[in-house]
């Protein structure tokens, strides 16, 4: 339950891009060419970054 309850504060749109890459059987470079391109641009990048440098918890919206 404890990691249940770790990821589900993590950011959404990464957990089903992970799910995504296991359930496919995605590795290494291709992995992270899939990320990259998937998640580099979304709103929930943009507010992990952010609240990082303003040391706070992100509110992620899995947009």
């Amino acid at each position: 339950m404890a990691l249940a309850e770790e990821i589900k504060q993590m950011p959404p749109l990464s957990i089903r891009a992970v799910k995504k890459a296991v359930n496919r059987g995605i590795e290494g470079y291709e992995l992270a060419e899939y990320v990259l391109d998937t998640l580099q641009n979304t709103e929930d990048a943009t507010e992990g970054t952010k609240a990082f440098l303003e040391k706070r918890k992100p509110v992620f919206k899995g947009m």
